[in-house]
C-alpha cells in the first residue's frame, strides 16, 4: 500500500506539472517535485541507517534504524524514489527537446491514477486505481503481496513492462526471450507486484510435458 500511494502521489504531481500552460511553469513544477523526491530519498535512507538525515553512513556502526520488516519497506521506498528521480531528470531534459518529446517520455512510464466510480456502477463512490503505460490501461489488483523487494527500474525494464502491459491490455500473452539467469522471471514478478496481481512461476525443463503442465494449471482452476 505504501508503494502504491507513492506511485499515485508522484504520478499526480508530475501530471499536474506537465499541464502547466508554459515551459517555464512546467520546469519549475518539475523542479519542486524533484526536490521533494530527493528529500524523501535522503530521509528514508537515514531511517534505514538509523542516522539523522543528510548524515553519511558510518562503516563501523551497525544498521539499527528499524526492524527487518520496516527496513525492507524502506529499501523498496528508496529504490522507487530513485526511479522517480531518474524519470524526473529525463522529463526535465525532454522539455528542452522538440515539441512532443516530453509527452512521449511521460507516456512510456508507469502511471497510477485514481478514478471514482460513477452512477450505475455497483461500486459507486469507491476509488479504483488504474495503471497506465503508453496506450495500455489495467486496473490495480487488490491482492496482498507483502513487502516484496522492488526491482531496480531501468529504461530496458520499462520497455519490457510496456510490451507486457500492452499485451494484457489487448487480451494477449507475452514472453520475454533471453539467456538463462538474466532476470526475466524476476522482471515479470515485479510487474505483477506493480499491478497488484499474483504471479506463479513454473520451472520448465525439457522433461516437462503437456500433461504435467495441465496438472499444474488444474491446481489453480
Amino acid at each position: 500500500a505504501v508503494l502504491f500511494a507513492l506511485h499515485h502521489r508522484w504520478s499526480s504531481s508530475v501530471e499536474a506539472a506537465l499541464l502547466r500552460p508554459s515551459l517555464e511553469a512546467q520546469s519549475e513544477a518539475l523542479d519542486r517535485t524533484l526536490a521533494h523526491t530527493l528529500s524523501m530519498v535522503h530521509t528514508t535512507a537515514a531511517v534505514v541507517r538509523g542516522t539523522p538525515a543528510h548524515t553519511p553512513p558510518s562503516p563501523t556502526e551497525p544498521h539499527s534504524g528499524c526492524s527487518s520488516c520496516s527496513r525492507g519497506t524502506a529499501e523498496a521506498v528508496v529504490a522507487l524514489a530513485v526511479h522517480h528521480r531518474d524519470a524526473l531528470q529525463r522529463l526535465r531534459g525532454a522539455l528542452r527537446q522538440p515539441a512532443g518529446s516530453v509527452e512521449v517520455e511521460w507516456m512510456a512510464l508507469l502511471r497510477y491514477y485514481g478514478n471514482v466510480s460513477q452512477a450505475g456502477d455497483s461500486r459507486k463512490g469507491t476509488v479504483n486505481v488504474v495503471v497506465r503505460q503508453t496506450i495500455s490501461e489495467i486496473e490495480l489488483g487488490s491482492d496482498y503481496l507483502g513487502g516484496a523487494p522492488v526491482l531496480v527500474l531501468t529504461p530496458l525494464t520499462m520497455r519490457c513492462f510496456g510490451a507486457l502491459l500492452l499485451a494484457l491490455h489487448l487480451g494477449l500473452s507475452g514472453a520475454l526471450h533471453g539467456p538463462a539467469a538474466t532476470g526475466k522471471a524476476t522482471m515479470v514478478q515485479d510487474l505483477a507486484n506493480a499491478v497488484g496481481r499474483h504471479c506463479w512461476v513454473f520451472p520448465c525443463t525439457d522433461q516437462l510435458g503437456y500433461k504435467e503442465i495441465a496438472g499444474l494449471l488444474r491446481t489453480f482452476a
